[in-house]
């Protein structure tokens, strides 16, 4: 029986040898995870809506035996297939090494010593300590000692705290609400009762689906919508002017394929993914990816005092003697560290700091008196109490905790009440945290109080910077302390929370105001808005416990904060998770740390600055990349839409098609002795038999912009990006108006470029054709014409150079010189490019229905020129359109506090 063999292990543990062997039989405390077929997976990628669209483009150009454009179809499968599963590799790969990081800690015995480990080398047998607010590491018994509270709702259901005490079972994954006890691993992995419920196995793998992931979605749906809808029309125009139905298909589908954004996904995932790895390095570790965009908008961030905003090293200053029997403040610290946990490690920080202040002559002597039953801090009862035996046997007991509450259980209370609170008001004044100690007389239950500790725990170095630049940054930086109103107003004034009103800052004493809410009605609206604005408007709260926390942070969000919360404790679970950005702060209890959104690996509040800067960065990323590739869908699907339904080639160019093929205006109106320019031994003039159709560029042109587009966008996950001053929101409206007006321009500058493509005809001869086109043979004029295959060239080349510039108009709200793009940006732009000029100078592409043939260095010129041209009034009207939203507040979906804005700069405020 294991639970037996478990509990043969002695007080100091299994020895080395002993756990290597059960490490060997029982394996790793770890939940075997169902492993993917990485290769099942790499297909996968090969399966679905968008891969199908393109199979089905491969097997009609198959079946029309056109072998260039299947190879390039299958190119262009292979090139997203790979792309988009090492990008998601990659980004699952950053997950995984986040998650690792945050693996839990288990309290062992072993040798003798007591020691941390990683909870997944426990092994039955283990002897281990599990206090408040730890997550239970395996399957456990536990050992003698007062009962503990164990929350396990998440494994029985049970709604409330059960309690178990000696020899009682507890089961992994269940969190310690209450209580201190040694317990013997029995069940470890998955034979623990957590690993033999499979459906609980994979709770942890569900991603909490945020704004980001609906964001994506919606626009990925309006522009699948969109695209679908309009390449219809041009199948229809295609096939109805007699393009072959498998043609004009395959045609159609490459449109959709190059339109829809295909890696809109990818692309944003990885630019997370890539940023929670910059997280990680400072400090901040992400546990859920989508947290970067609430981290982004957070715009109020309630910030633990002790430890976050202080330096969490208490020093004990001079105590306030209130029983006449004591000789000297040293007795009273001495009766004091006999109410402190004895550990070698863990140990709260008061005990720690009383322990340590015990003076040298009473070392010798505290070590004589022996703890025989102890109960640790509890938020609720505020109070350590520790039952002490001396060395002459007599029993009696000690406690200290919060002084009003200690006071209360003392018979000599009416004695010496106006002292102790006159003490502790005046050390709370002081910024001073007081700490009662009380004890029992020898085997008597009466309790008699001591005297008053004097604790401190300063500001740290950097807070009062730091939260100046919260302020500069639109985030408004809120104190929470379980400390009485006095120190939290004290503690404010020192770090510059509050201090802009000009008088003390605003403490929200929440015993106080839930008393008066309760009494007030929370079902009457004037009452819950006079509560939403007292919330609102506070600098701080004091004597909070963790359950206020919760309504803090859902009062906040009834008025549309996006709010961080921070914590390290237990009970301030359900406070992260009702937060939009839970933090669980540097040494966190596990419970703290798996009901948040990130976690803090180094203390203070700079850590949580930085991580704020950096996901503003990330998210203006990903916006600004969702900003390009609506912009870049747009111009695509609507020229080519506009391009089929207005313009006619026939009309400008001689076709053959029928004998009435004539031209208005031009020197071959009725196109009489043209020969067929596709034609090896044909001469001036021509007829293009190509141009019956509508306009279009054929499968490989538009395959090879969409493979050049795909490696461009991959890059932007490491451009250059300034961090915005105010929280962001997505101000969907706002950029999907930016999207449209950066699209409509190289719209309208492809369209005007076909237009004037078309009229440079032959026998139209306009005088701007010597720009782009070829000059006539001898005998014809001084004229100069582009032929019908050079003018889809021409377009492809236009289309390719437009979508690329596009990209560095969006990445920038000012002008684009702003700031320099990253290398890599820069290097696959200008690889991008390069190719695709050197596809339009030197390439001939003989498709069957839209031929393409090389242009000259000049007119790949004119197009480059072209393009900077009406990129630069691209630029200037998003200039124009932000400058509008900006002056008339716009589509914003939050409006910026200024006042707040200029707090940390008081000259301006």
């Amino acid at each position: 029986d294991e639970i037996v063999m478990a509990k043969k292990t002695g007080p100091e543990g299994l020895n080395e040898t002993q756990v290597a062997e059960r490490l060997k039989q029982y394996g790793l405390n770890v939940l075997e995870e169902k492993k993917k077929n990485e290769l099942l997976v790499f297909l996968g990628y090969f399966w679905g809506p968008m891969p199908f669209m393109i199979w089905l483009a491969t097997i009609v150009v198959a079946i029309e035996g056109d072998w260039d454009d299947f190879g390039v179809l299958m190119t262009l499968q292979m090139v997203n297939g790979v792309v988009g599963y090492f990008e998601e590799k990659s980004a699952g790969d950053a997950i995984d090494a986040l998650k690792a990081s945050l693996a839990p800690l288990a309290r062992v015995t072993r040798n003798g010593n007591v020691q941390m480990i990683e909870a997944k080398l426990l092994v039955p047998g283990d002897v281990i300590t599990i206090k408040l607010g730890d997550i239970v590491p395996a399957d456990c018994i536990l050992g003698p000692g007062k009962p503990c509270e164990v929350d396990q709702a998440a494994l029985t259901g049970e709604s409330l705290p059960v309690t178990r005490g000696e020899d009682d079972k507890v089961f992994m994954g269940s969190v310690i609400r209450r209580g201190e006890l040694e317990a013997w691993v029995a069940f470890t992995g998955s034979r623990t009762f957590f690993g033999r419920a499979a459906e609980m196995v994979n709770k942890a793998a569900a991603e909490q689906k945020g704004r980001f992931a609906k964001v994506m979605l919606q626009n990925t749906t309006i522009l699948l919508t969109l695209s679908v809808t309009l390449c219809v029309v041009i199948f229809i125009k295609l096939y109805s002017e007699g393009i072959g139905f498998l043609e004009a298909l395959s045609t159609v589908v490459v449109i959709l394929v190059a339109c829809i954004p295909i890696a809109m996904q990818i692309v944003s995932t990885t630019v997370m993914a890539v940023g929670g790895r910059v997280l990680a390095d400072k400090k901040a570790i992400l546990a859920r990816l989508s947290a970067i965009e609430e981290l982004a908008g957070m715009d109020v961030l309630c910030s633990d005092k002790t430890g976050t905003l202080t330096q969490n090293k208490l020093k004990l200053y001079d105590p306030v003697l209130v029983d006449p029997t004591l000789k000297s403040a040293s007795e009273l610290v001495f009766i004091a560290s006999l109410a402190a946990k004895r550990m070698s490690e863990g140990a709260d920080a008061i005990d720690t700091v009383i322990a340590n202040s015990v003076a040298e002559a009473d070392k010798p002597r505290w070590k004589e008196y022996v703890e025989t039953d102890f109960t640790p801090f509890d938020p609720v009862i505020k109070r350590t109490e520790a039952t002490v035996q001396t060395p002459n046997g007599d029993v009696f007991k000690v406690a200290k905790g919060a002084t009003k509450v200690v006071l209360e259980m003392c018979a000599n209370k009416a004695d010496c009440n106006d002292v102790v609170l006159g003490a502790n008001l005046d050390l709370a004044n002081r910024g001073f945290r007081s700490l009662g100690v009380a004890m029992t007389k020898a085997n008597s239950d009466e309790w008699i109080f001591k005297g008053v500790l004097s604790l401190f725990d300063p500001p740290r170095h950097d807070t009062k910077q730091t939260i100046e630049t919260a302020y500069t940054m639109g985030v408004d930086v809120k104190m929470i302390t379980g400390d009485q109103t006095a120190i939290a107003i004290e503690t404010c004034k020192n770090i510059s929370i509050g201090t802009h009103h000009g008088g003390d800052p605003k403490i929200l004493d929440m015993k106080d105001f839930l008393a008066a809410e309760d009494a007030a009605s929370r079902a009457e609206d004037a009452g819950l808005a006079a509560a939403k604005e007292i919330v609102k408007t506070s600098d701080g709260f004091a004597e909070v416990y963790p359950e206020h926390k919760f309504r803090i942070v859902e009062l906040l969000q009834m008025q549309g904060f996006t709010c961080g919360m921070t914590g390290d404790g237990v009970n301030d679970a359900p406070a992260l998770k009702k937060s939009q950005i839970g933090i669980a702060v540097e040494g966190a209890t596990d419970a703290a740390r798996a009901a948040a959104d990130i976690v803090l690996t180094a203390p203070g509040l700079g850590v949580i600055i930085d991580a704020i800067i950096t996901a503003r960065m990330i998210f203006a990323r990903v916006r600004n990349y969702v900003i390009y590739r609506i912009a870049c869908t747009l111009q695509l699907v609507f020229f080519f839409f506009l391009g089929c339904l207005i313009f006619y080639p026939s009309q400008y160019y001689c076709t053959k098609d029928s004998e009435s093929d004539s031209i208005s205006g031009s020197a071959f109106d009725d196109c009489s002795g043209t020969e067929d320019y596709e034609s090896s031994d044909s001469s001036y003039p021509y007829y293009y038999p190509s141009a019956k159709y509508s306009f279009c560029i054929p499968v490989l042109g538009i395959v090879i912009i969409t493979i050049l587009n795909d490696g461009c966008m991959l890059t932007i996950a490491r451009d250059h990006v300034i961090p915005a001053k105010a929280p962001q929101s997505w101000d969907l409206n706002q950029l999907r108006v930016v999207a449209t007006v950066l699209g409509v321009v190289p719209l309208i500058s492809s369209l005007g470029l076909l237009m004037l493509g078309l009229n440079c005809a032959d026998g139209l001869y306009p005088w701007y054709a010597s720009w782009v086109g070829d000059k006539v043979p001898s005998g014809y004029g001084d004229h100069y014409y582009l032929a019908y295959e050079k003018l889809t060239t021409l377009m492809y080349l236009k289309i390719s150079i437009s979508d690329f510039l596009t990209l560095f108009c969006a990445r920038t709200r000012g002008p684009f010189y702003e700031r320099l793009p990253s290398l890599p940006l820069f290097s696959a732009f200008l690889f991008a490019t390069v190719v695709a000029t050197l596809v339009a100078v030197n390439a001939d592409i003989y498709d069957g229905t839209y031929p393409m043939e090389h242009i000259s260095v000049q007119a790949a010129c004119f197009v480059w020129g072209w393009n900077i041209f009406f990129f630069l009034v691209q630029d200037v009207c998003k200039l124009a359109i932000y400058a509008t939203f900006d002056k008339y507040n716009l589509f914003q979906e939050k409006k910026v506090d200024a006042e707040l804005l200029a707090r940390g700069n008081p000259k301006q405020v």
